[in-house]
């Protein structure tokens, strides 16, 4: 497993450090090098960010195997959320600018087909913020990163007949699906920004 480390200002390493206490948004797909996460402050259901498990911040500083498998990452999660979410196609933008988020850490944005003209393109950051409400809340995330997390397990195998620690979300996707028979997707994002809701039960 990639070495961590925890500059005590860095959001994101606090969570890599505490990989097992984090709540199912927070750790929706989980690999030696990375981890996918929901985007908290947001009004778009499903923003996810994919980031390094060791402090990195800058793109220059991925080792061979980070780079060789995020490409990888990006693709399967353009491919779950299109999924779980029926997204038209996904944004991908990487920052890292902001104080206490020097981590490097990949935007992977769902775009709806029938998202307003105005917030399409990098203007997509106007939902993304405190000035962006109302946020996805808790539960709603929990729910996108259970769909999410079943769409980006790995398949079965001989060698992976039951849950491992290296795979800390299997066991919970697995209960989580028993009694969930619901499919998020998201509800129109208009003007406004005044209705997202989850349809449910959808068998």
């Amino acid at each position: 497993m990639a070495s961590v480390s925890t500059p005590p200002d860095c959001y994101s390493c606090h969570g890599n450090a505490n990989l097992h206490s984090l709540p199912p948004r927070e750790r929706i797909a989980v690999d030696d090098q990375w981890r996918v996460a929901h985007a908290f402050g947001s009004a778009v259901p499903g923003w996810l960010v994919l980031l390094p498990r060791r402090h990195v911040t800058s793109i220059a500083e991925l080792t061979e195997l980070e780079a060789a498998s995020l490409g990888t990452w990006q693709v399967r999660i353009s491919q779950a959320l299109r999924t779980v979410l029926g997204c038209e196609k996904t944004y991908i933008a990487q920052f890292a600018e902001a104080a206490g988020f020097a981590h490097v850490h990949f935007h992977i944005v769902p775009r709806a087909a029938d998202l307003a003209d105005e917030f399409r393109g990098p203007k997509i950051f106007q939902l993304l913020g405190p000035s962006a409400a109302p946020h996805v809340g808790d539960v709603q995330m929990d729910d996108i990163a259970a769909s999410l997390a079943s769409e980006l397990a790995p398949g079965p195998s001989a060698a992976e007949s039951s849950p491992t620690p290296r795979d800390p979300l299997a066991r919970e996707v697995r209960q989580r699906r028993q009694r969930v028979r619901s499919v998020v997707v998201p509800e129109r994002v208009i003007r406004s920004l005044e209705e997202q809701v989850i349809l449910a039960e959808w068998v």
